[in-house]
């Protein structure tokens, strides 16, 4: 707890925060809701056995029934608690209150010349070299202004951040982008 009051009020810590919260809560990130629903069934379906055998030796009056309506309960939690937690962290200070671009593809397997396109209501900078597009401690731009669609000829991570006309930057959208190899000549 002390560690993180004393680094909150750094802007550079909060948005590398944000950065994170944006990789893992959005994306198929790890704090996802199509990430955390089938891993909280997983450890489910594992401690269900438990339960039935604990209720049934010791009677306790907790049936296999309740430990259902439980988990259901908690999955349903779970769907809605990943905006309550950012919108916890907008309210702190901890996530910037614009949205980072929107790759028209999420990375991925992609043919040599792909146009990647970027979206978004503010300015976006953007880097091909797996740098990021705003300068640490200055908050500069690094990267390059995106204006139109570009073909991406190589395998590359695409990392951008939007930004407002006032200087408040987004979290990093960044993606993985792999070209497929050539067919083999025969």
């Amino acid at each position: 707890g002390v560690p993180y009051f004393r680094m909150a009020p750094n802007a550079e810590f909060r948005l590398r925060y944000a950065d994170h919260v944006y990789r893992h809560f959005f994306n198929g990130g790890a704090l996802s809701t199509n990430q955390m629903i089938p891993r909280f069934i997983e450890l489910a379906n594992i401690v269900e056995p438990a339960i039935m055998a604990e209720s049934a030796r010791w009677g306790n009056g907790h049936t296999l029934a309740q430990w259902q309506a439980q988990r259901d309960s908690f999955i349903n939690q779970i769907k809605t608690r990943s905006d309550q937690v950012l919108q916890q962290c907008k309210n702190h200070g901890m996530y910037p209150e614009i949205d980072p671009p929107v790759f028209s593809q999420r990375g991925g397997i992609i043919t040599n010349g792909f146009v990647l396109s970027m979206t978004s209501g503010e300015e976006v900078y953007y880097t091909l070299n797996n740098s990021d597009p705003r300068e640490f401690g200055s908050g500069n731009p690094l990267g390059s202004l995106y204006s139109a669609a570009f073909p991406l000829t190589y395998s590359v991570i695409v990392k951008s951040r939007a930004r407002t006309t006032n200087g408040v930057w987004s979290a990093l959208n960044e993606a993985l982008f792999v070209v497929t190899p050539a067919a083999a000549l025969r």
